[in-house]
């Protein structure tokens, strides 16, 4: 009798999930649905289709050809250098990833300018290698690499410790890694299949190297010639073409992440192997990741050299000083927004397998697609509301509020990894012993959650800090981010001035993210201790 009231109840909290979690995908979907509808009561498909001829063409076909190096150069470099990390400890380390962890929370077009800045340490015949296409697809790979990196570096920490000492015992490290590589593949792809649309729908580089592609022409519809549906057209036909392909990897990984990466409760390996083969592939990936980093650092600095470098470091500070509540008002919007509906949507799932697939697919969709269409979309929504949604669309958290819609998924995905890895015996207690499903969640889930939740939201609010892209469409006016004050002034300061503003964002992000990689080591080892 207990066990048939406890059937009942979990099928009455079935029947309101459907509806609550449609209503969250909806609200963050609902940018692109009202930008389609709205685009296509202008003109109809085939009107829609007859832009791709000429000048458009031209840019789709170059943006695809970038968005194809960028995947296969970031997932032959980040997939075997993500599995090294995940089973190979060593000195400096974590120095090695808190360095490759900048480049995903700085702006694309920062690493643009000092690649561009290189050039004048090479010969005149090879400065080549740092324009036009090589220059845009070196900078889509310096952030789509670590990307790779640290999604193939978390898979490979969660394989069992049985798994991965059987192997040695059978082959040594090799086995182990070629074990782990395979293990880890479809979440290699998945990331560098984010990374390479990032780096087709980021304006900067193209702006800086001179390899213009879709995401050019948006930015020029919408900014130089003040035409928002033009823009909005462009950027529906640029989602229309990627959607056949990324809809095909989002399914695979859901599928993929969905058997793999949740509930799965098992003792881990140490990560200590040691051997001479291990020691020569850290070398190699440690010499890659420098060789990466190392020319837009070095082109960074250049400038810098003489007399003047503290009066462009303290230029930067101040600009920095200007623009930090701004900025710091977007980011915190967008981490609390992004983390909220991300927190609801894995309580509602809880261990539900549809839910959960139908949510995996969502999250890996929704962040796979060109952020300059949710910006758009939000941006024609705010242009048609009544004054009355002014404090919510068109005042100064609107920006925060649109990346926080757009990201959610980040969210969702770090909070549903985290419940689901949760003992099912908790739940069962509190089932059996009537505990209320709010005293429940409260007292236990939450602080289970809190760690992760803060993970998500200071990863939700560097990533919408970095994304200029997004925040030129939505930006009111007589405010401006620190990205966006930089992108600003990229044709009009000086070459010292400009550097000394990428140097501060550069060291900013460095010092933010290992002051975050030193209290989360100390909180895990707080906890090691207690247990």
């Amino acid at each position: 009798m207990r066990l048939a009231s406890l059937s009942a109840k979990v099928r009455q909290g079935i029947d309101w999930r459907l509806p609550a979690t449609a209503a969250i995908l909806s609200a963050t979907l609902l940018p692109i649905v009202w930008l389609v509808v709205s685009s296509r009561k202008g003109e109809s498909l085939s009107e829609m289709l007859g832009m791709l001829h000429g000048p458009f063409l031209g840019a789709l076909r170059r943006s695809f050809i970038l968005k194809t190096a960028v995947v296969a150069g970031s997932l032959a470099l980040g997939w075997p250098g993500g599995t090294l990390m995940g089973l190979v400890q060593f000195p400096g380390r974590r120095v090695l990833l808190t360095s490759l962890a900048v480049p995903l929370f700085t702006p694309s077009f920062l690493w643009a300018i000092g690649l561009s800045s290189f050039r004048p340490f090479l010969a005149y015949r090879h400065q080549w290698w740092f324009d036009g296409f090589p220059g845009a697809f070196l900078t889509g790979v310096v952030q789509a690499f670590p990307l790779v990196v640290f999604a193939t570096l978390l898979v490979a920490r969660i394989l069992p410790a049985s798994l991965l000492e059987a192997a040695q015992l059978a082959g040594g490290f090799w086995v182990v890694f070629k074990a782990s590589s395979r293990f880890s593949l479809p979440a290699s792809l998945g990331a560098a299949v984010l990374g390479g649309v990032l780096a087709l729908a980021d304006p900067g580089p193209a702006q800086i190297m001179g390899y213009h592609g879709i995401a050019s022409e948006i930015l020029i519809a919408f900014s130089a010639r003040y035409d928002a549906g033009l823009a909005a057209r462009k950027a529906l036909l640029m989602a229309m073409v990627l959607l056949p392909v990324l809809s095909a990897i989002s399914w695979r990984v859901s599928l993929w992440s969905e058997a793999h990466l949740l509930g799965r409760e098992m003792r881990k390996a140490r990560g200590r192997i040691e051997g001479t083969l291990p020691a020569v592939m850290v070398f190699g990936f440690v010499a890659v990741s420098l060789a990466l980093l190392s020319p837009a650092l070095v082109g960074l600095t250049r400038p810098l050299r003489g007399t003047q470098t503290a009066e462009a470091l303290q230029y930067g500070l101040t600009v920095l000083k200007q623009s930090a509540g701004t900025t710091l008002r977007y980011g915190f919007t967008a981490g609390v927004v992004a983390t909220a509906l991300g927190v609801v949507l894995s309580l509602i799932c809880g261990r539900s397998h549809p839910f959960r697939l139908t949510v995996l697919l969502f999250s890996f969709l929704v962040l796979s697609l060109p952020p300059s269409l949710h910006a758009l979309g939000f941006a024609g929504m705010a242009a048609h509301l009544p004054k009355s949604f002014d404090w919510f669309m068109r005042g100064g958290s609107a920006v925060g509020i649109e990346f926080g819609l757009r990201l959610s998924p980040i969210a969702a995905l770090f909070c549903l990894r985290a419940w689901s890895v949760m003992p099912e015996s908790c739940h069962q207690v509190a089932a059996l012993h009537g505990v209320p499903a709010f005293q429940y969640l409260w007292k236990v889930a939450l602080p289970q959650l809190a760690t992760v939740m803060a993970g998500s939201a200071l990863l939700v609010a560097l990533i919408s800090v970095a994304d200029v892209s997004s925040t030129l469409l939505l930006l009111p006016p007589g405010a401006g981010t620190f990205t966006s004050r930089i992108f600003g002034v990229i044709d009009n300061a000086s070459e010292r001035m400009l550097s000394g503003l990428c140097v501060v964002y550069v060291l900013s992000g460095f010092i933010l993210v290992g002051f975050f990689s030193i209290v989360e080591a100390r909180w895990r080892r707080r906890l090691g201790g207690q247990r």
